[in-house]
This record gives structure tokens, sequence and C-alpha cells, in this order.
């Protein structure tokens, strides 16, 4: 009764909005006049906007509402586009973002006459964006997706400023060696098709690498080609607005020389010009040098001050949250217009839904009950093999204590039996072993590291600027999956629930190989304060008070 009543509620739903599709068509006629206005008007839009005018969002969405029914595909386009760039203007960046992505769809590219400008100009916004958001790999895509377009528009130039965008990036994901080949060839290609300027204007990323690399040769002849090629330099040697970072790097280069004072005033120009976080990172190491240990600590503060971009991190999950659903929305929008059969099609989704639904139930209480079970079994057997462990220490603590004595033949007697009974004990330990053993699988512990949630921790492990540590949710999945591959092992781990959340933790991670360092990331503690939470894992598994033996202890169980 609910799946009939849930298809004929459909049913009507489709049935209306046909109706009303049909009524809003005949609503939306117009007249030559009107739609040479809204033309004319859409113009006048991207006029201001190629001008750098702000545009207000209340001023552009009737074009896009009207042009959503009329016009061509390159109308649509450039009104989803001025659209995106009013939200832009407005601060409103995942519904720019949305825009941006609209116009794109809008566009009818393979047509002769599609605006492949305004497509250069689209993507270009959209890895702007991603750049300021902190989302590299939407960046590169954009990007690629600009040159592609500038070509199409027959723009050399675009084309390969796109290119050389790429280095951008690569230089987020700490891909200094792709950065490398990209400003190299950049060049080149300038180059090669006459723009010698904009060749050299590459130079100050290869300069920053030299200098952080220590090739201060080749970042001195670098910067004398810069000064002498770029024309950005003045009579006075002072170089032109936007392109302060320059002085930044020639402090760099003088503090290298021991020209102290010449560097010190590079890093203040460097930091009038707005580049703070360099010029207060070249003043510190300035005054590292000099041993200036008050305006050491003052530098210091201000050049964490000014690296600090917790906040930029935040907004980008909002915007990458937004890109995929509209993604999606997408997709499932272009899927509903294609189909022809769509009633039929309706209808046995739904059965195969409540099927697969029925399925998927059933499975999951037949996987929970075996796991249990499993569970149940594998800690009967691990808390009989400690039973023995103990009554084993026992019995040879026992036998210490009678060697000591005076040796008689009741002595002997009582030594012969501690060692009889000794060696039963450790035939029952290795038996309970083996059994212990057989509910280990190799191709499920290898299964574990093809899931999404290790795939998760491995990438999170890396340290990036403003990253975020796991979440709490992240660190219940992990146990969870874990658990249901290493079995044995987590059963060991977690007997008796002697471990905090911290300790079982970092046993889970030991487990799967990541080091000291990835630990800290993950955890958000220093390195010391792993190596105090492995002695105290040491400590109350293994009776040993260091941190230094634990991985090997815990091999054992592997």
């Amino acid at each position: 009764m609910f799946f009939c009543s849930l298809i004929r509620i459909f049913v009507t739903m489709k049935h209306l909005l046909t109706i009303f599709a049909l009524l809003l068509t005949l609503s939306c006629c117009t007249t030559e006049g009107e739609k040479s206005r809204m033309r004319e008007g859409l113009d006048s839009l991207n006029e201001r906007s190629r001008n750098y005018e702000t545009l207000a969002i209340a001023e552009v969405q009737p074009y896009v509402d009207y042009f959503t029914n009329h016009g061509t595909a390159n109308d649509r386009l450039l009104a989803h586009y001025l659209m995106g760039r009013a939200y832009h203007d407005g601060g409103e960046a995942p519904m720019a973002l949305e825009q941006y992505q609209k116009a794109a769809e809008s566009a009818d590219t393979i047509s002769a006459d599609c605006d492949y400008y305004t497509m250069t100009a689209i993507y270009g916004q959209m890895a702007d964006l991603y750049h300021l958001e902190f989302l590299p790999s939407d960046e590169l895509h954009a990007l690629r997706q600009v040159e592609h377009f500038a070509k199409l528009d027959k723009d050399t130039f675009s084309s390969i400023m796109a290119y050389k965008l790429r280095m951008r990036p690569y230089w987020l994901t700490n891909d200094i060696d792709s950065v490398i080949i990209i400003a190299q060839r950049a060049m080149r290609m300038f180059e090669e098709k006459g723009y010698g300027k904009s060749a050299i204007r590459v130079l100050p990323t290869l300069i920053n690498i030299c200098l952080d690399r220590s090739q201060y040769n080749e970042a001195a002849d670098m910067l004398d080609d810069y000064r002498q090629k770029s024309e950005l330099f003045d009579s006075n040697g002072e170089i032109a607005k936007g392109y302060e970072m320059y002085y930044y790097q020639e402090g760099h280069h003088q503090l290298h020389l021991q020209q102290l004072d010449s560097a010190e005033v590079c890093f203040r120009k460097a930091i009038d010009a707005g580049f703070r976080e360099a010029g207060y990172r070249g003043l510190l190491s300035l005054y590292k040098e000099k041993r200036c240990i008050d305006s050491v600590f003052k530098y210091a503060l201000l050049y964490t001050a000014a690296n600090d971009s917790a906040s930029r991190h935040e907004s980008s999950h909002m915007v990458h949250q937004i890109s995929s659903m509209y993604d999606y929305q997408r997709n499932e929008r272009i899927a509903m217009e294609k189909s022809a059969e769509a009633d039929r099609l309706f209808l046995l989704l739904i059965i195969y839904t409540a099927l697969g639904v029925i399925i998927v139930v059933m499975a999951y209480i037949f996987y929970q009950r075996k796991r249990q079970q499993v569970s149940s079994e594998i800690e009967a057997l691990i808390q009989t093999c400690s039973s023995i462990r103990e009554e084993l220490q026992k019995e040879k603590l026992e036998k210490q204590e009678i060697i000591q004595r005076q040796q008689n033949d009741a002595n002997q007697n009582l030594l012969a039996e501690k060692d009889h009974n000794i060696h039963l004990l450790e035939e029952q330990i290795a038996k309970y072993e083996t059994e212990i053993q057989k509910y280990s699988s190799n191709a499920m512990e290898s299964a574990f590291f093809d899931t999404s949630i290790y795939k998760r921790f491995k990438r999170l492990s890396q340290y990036r600027l403003g990253q975020k540590p796991p979440y709490a949710t992240d660190w219940k999945t992990l146990r969870t999956v874990f658990a249901d591959h290493f079995p044995t092992y987590y059963a060991f781990i977690n007997k008796t629930n002697i471990l905090t959340p911290d300790e079982l933790h970092v046993a889970i991670l030991i487990r799967l190989a990541f080091g000291n360092s990835e630990m800290a990331v993950l955890m958000d503690k220093e390195k010391q304060g792993i190596t105090n939470i492995k002695a105290n894992v040491n400590e109350k598994i293994f009776s040993e008070s260091n941190a230094r033996t634990l991985n090997g202890n815990l091999k054992k169980y592997y």
C-alpha cells in the first residue's frame, strides 16, 4: 500500500509540473522590441563588467530570468556569467561559482559562433576563486579550460598565461618540481611568440625557489635579468606597484651577502607595499642574524599573525560543498531531460530501490550478527589465552623461588613439577594462539588499505598550512572499519578497555604503519606527546615503561 500511494503521488506531481511548464511557456511570449531592449541592456552590463565596474545582483537578475527562455546560447552564457560577476562583487563566492557553472553549461561549444572569449573569462574567474579558497585540483581543471578556450578563440597570449598560472595550484600542493617545469616552459613559449617582457616576469617564482634552496648564484643572475629586462623599474630603481614582492627577494639576497642594512630597507619596503608576511619573515631572519632577541620575538609574532589562514580554509569547505552539490543537480537534470520513458523508468526505479533497500538491510543484519559472533569468539580466545599467560607467569615466579631455596630432594621434586606445568601451559598458549590466528585474513587486511577512510587519514597525515585534523566522526569510522579488517589485533589492544581513546588511536596507527610525525599531525599533538602516549600503551599492555619497544611488542600480534 505504501509504495502504491508513493507512486500515485509522484505521477500526480509529474502531471502538475507538465501543465505548469506549458503555462509558463505560453506566458513568456515577447515582442521584437523587448528582445532588442534586453539585448542592449545585457551588452551594456557586459561593457561595464569589462571596465571593472561593480555589478549589483538586482540589476542583473532580470536578464538572467529573461534569457533563460529567450535568446541564443551565447545570451544565456553571458547572462549567467554577469550574474556570477555580480555575486563575486558582492562577496558571495559559492553563488558566484554556481552561476559560472551554469554559464559554462549554457554554452554550445560545438557551434561555430560560440562565445569562446566569455568562456575563457568564465573559467578564468573560476580559477581565481578556487585559488583564493585553496582548492588546487579544481583550480588546475579550470586553468586547463581557460587554455583550451583561449586557443579556440585564437588568443595565444591568454592561452600561455593560463598555462603559466598552473604554477599556482602546484605551489599550493608543494609540488615545486612541477612549478619549475611550468615556469621554464612558459618562459620559452612567451619568447617564441614574441612576448619577451612577459617571459621575464615569470622569473620571480624561480627566484623564490632558488632562494629557498640556497641557490644564491642562480638567484642573483635572475634578479639581474629581472631588473634589466622586465621594464618594471623606474629611474630610481623602484619597482612598479603590484610587483613589490621583488623587495623581499632582493632583501633575501642582500641578507645572504651580509649586507644587513640593505636587506632591512628591502624588507621594510615589502611590508609598506602590503607584502607583510614576506617582509616580516625577512626581518625575522635578519634579526636572528643580528642576534637581537627582542626584535626576533616581535617579528616572530607579526609573521605568525600574517601567516594565519584558518578562516580561508573554513570557507573553502563551503565552496567545495556547493560545487559538488551543483554538479550533482546538473547531472540529475540532464538525465531527466534526456529520458523519453520517464514514467515507466520511474516505476522500475521505485521497485528496484525497494528491493535494494530490503537486500541491503538483510545483508547488514546478517553481517552485524556474524561480526558480533566472530568478535565474541575472538574475545573469548584472547581472554582464555591471557588467563593462561598469567598462570604461566605465576608458575615461573614460583619456580624462581624454589631455585633460590636450599636444594634438597623435596625441592627437586617441586622443581620438576613446575617445569612440567610450565611446559603444559606453554603448549596450551601455542594452541590458543593458533586458533586466534585462524581468524586473521591477509586478504581482508590488504583490502583495508583500499578503503576511503584509510586514504582520508593518509591524506590528512601530510601537513599543510591551516589544515584541520580528522573529526570525531572520522576517528569513529576508522575504529569501526579497522576492527572489521583486523579483528584479532583490535580485540587484543581493546581488551578490558584499558586504553584511553588517544592510546587506542596510537595503537591502531602503529599497525597501519603511520610514523610519529604523521601521528602528531593527525592527533594535533607534538611529537613528544605521541612518545608519551606510546609509553603509556606499552606500560598498560606489556608492563614496559618506555615507548621504544612498543612497536616490536605489538608486532608479535600482527
